[in-house]
């Protein structure tokens, strides 16, 4: 079957014929090209880089973020967002540095420029391999460079009295990218992959240098702040817990009752939820509960005693933060890998008993565990906690995805023929919108289901599900 992206025409009945959408809801969010989705994990920074002026996309109004980006194309990049150059007169005087660069190429003039700004750094013998394509580790130093962000000195990248985090399998202090790498790790431009591994040689795509050089200009502005991984999470709400967090879109959630448990699964050992192994991490929300104590500080010195007799004879940390306005005790257990947060809701009306709640968190120690770590703060910075939407009646009080359905879905994603069939397994699937011109192959169908709470693209002509979006929605 082969799949075409959306005309500009099939996009526009789209966003025309969307249905009003309520705040329970997905909201639509605009896309900077046709086959860019509202949820692509890189969509902020092809869209930013768009209003820069830097991506252009092609004709056919696609940006086509999985092609390979080159070595020249890359400088190019970097090169337009920085906004340096280097003053004509100087660049006709040049000759070409490398062998493979001549003065008939789209790119000598970028070359010349990166070359006179010292970020077009060639292989070392006589040639830049303008035509190669870009890698990871490549790429990193060439932004670097180019926008002018220092790499962290090594005092700043392990301080001391942390614990440090393994490196990946594939980088070593010596390698000539650690400094780039590690500060790249450090300040959440690049990550590790789920695998523990850093790929230095692996080559990015136009997704990827979108999302480098977004990042480092992320960090600049924020003055070498590390960038809030959060903005590209998908948001999660339960309105009859009075819970609402954002999330990463790759993990997954288990629920039980009165408790919602977030959890990055291991590629290798995809075991139960509540094991974290080296490369894994949890974290858990519990729901508000009646709080005996008066007060925030007298609630924190009952925590701090009971988290002394649960790990008797370990270091623990206790920082109070601020959460969305509620006051929080932080404990932190680093040589575990622990990080609870405690939160006090004092009455707000009068005979209103004040509540507690509780979060739980662990990470494993592996090379992911910077990135873990971060990941389970971050969840909680975003944490909102609101009044209990009762559902009244003989509902159930807890309104949640029925997370094995939404697997068994997943499962059958571009499966020909047995789309219907799926779809007809949730029962409660309705059609919001038909799509009549279709990706080129028929009419296209947009079903939601609040049994798994999301919408399903169901193309008829082959009886394929195309794809699966978390919420309510009608643009992909």
């Amino acid at each position: 079957m082969k799949l075409q992206y959306l005309t500009n025409l099939t996009l526009s009945l789209l966003i025309a014929l969307a249905p009003a959408v309520t705040s329970a809801e997905s909201m639509v969010v605009s896309v900077p090209f046709v086959d860019i989705s509202a949820d692509y994990d890189f969509r902020d920074a092809v869209q930013f880089l768009k209003d820069k002026k830097i991506a252009k996309g092609y004709p056919d109004q696609t940006y086509k973020p999985e092609a390979l980006v080159t070595r020249a194309e890359f400088l190019k990049m970097a090169l337009k967002l920085s906004g340096r150059t280097v003053d004509p007169a100087a660049l006709a005087k040049m000759t070409s540095p490398y062998k493979d660069v001549k003065a008939n190429d789209w790119f000598y003039t970028d070359i010349l420029t990166g070359y006179k700004l010292g970020v077009a750094l060639g292989y070392g013998n006589g040639t830049f391999g303008p035509n190669d394509t870009m890698t990871r580790t490549q790429a990193l130093k060439l932004a670097f460079l180019t926008l002018q962000l220092e790499p962290l000195k090594a005092a700043e990248l392990n301080p001391p009295g942390t614990i440090v985090a393994p490196l990946p399998n594939d980088v070593t202090p010596a390698s000539w990218f650690y400094p780039y790498a590690m500060t790249a790790r450090k300040l959440f431009i690049m990550t590790d992959s789920d695998d523990g591994n850093f790929y230095p040689n692996t080559g990015i795509n136009r997704g990827m240098a979108a999302e480098i050089l977004y990042r480092i200009s992320q960090v600049k502005a924020n003055k070498g702040a590390a960038f809030d991984i959060s903005r590209e999470w998908s948001a999660f709400s339960a309105p009859t817990l009075g819970l609402s967090f954002k999330m990463p879109k790759s993990w997954s959630i288990v629920t039980d009752g009165g408790r919602i448990t977030v959890w990055k699964k291991d590629g290798l050992f995809p075991l139960d939820h509540e094991l974290v192994t080296p490369l894994t991490a949890n974290i858990t929300f519990k729901v508000p509960v009646a709080e005996t104590a008066s007060s925030s500080s007298a609630f924190f010195e009952k925590v701090k005693t009971l988290s002394s007799q649960a790990y008797p004879g370990k270091i623990v940390e206790y920082t109070q933060v601020t959460i969305a306005g509620r006051p929080v005790l932080h404990v932190k257990l680093a040589s575990e890998g622990i990080e609870n947060w405690y939160v006090y809701l004092p009455g707000s009306v009068v005979g209103q008993q004040a509540m507690s709640m509780s979060v739980y968190g662990q990470y494993g120690m592996g090379s992911l565990m910077p990135k873990l770590k971060e990941t389970l703060r971050s969840m909680v910075r975003t944490l909102v906690i609101s009044p209990v939407t009762s559902s009244g009646g003989d509902q159930e009080d807890v309104s949640l995805p029925d997370e094995i359905l939404r697997s068994a879905v997943q499962s059958k994603i571009l499966i020909e023929h047995v789309g219907k069939a799926t779809i007809g397994t949730l029962g409660d699937a309705l059609i919001l919108l038909t799509d009549e011109i279709g990706v080129g192959t028929g009419p296209v169908d947009y079903y939601y289901s609040g049994k798994i709470q999301m919408t399903l693209k169901y193309e008829r002509a082959s009886d394929t599900i195309l794809a699966v979006r978390s919420g309510k929605m009608t643009t992909f």
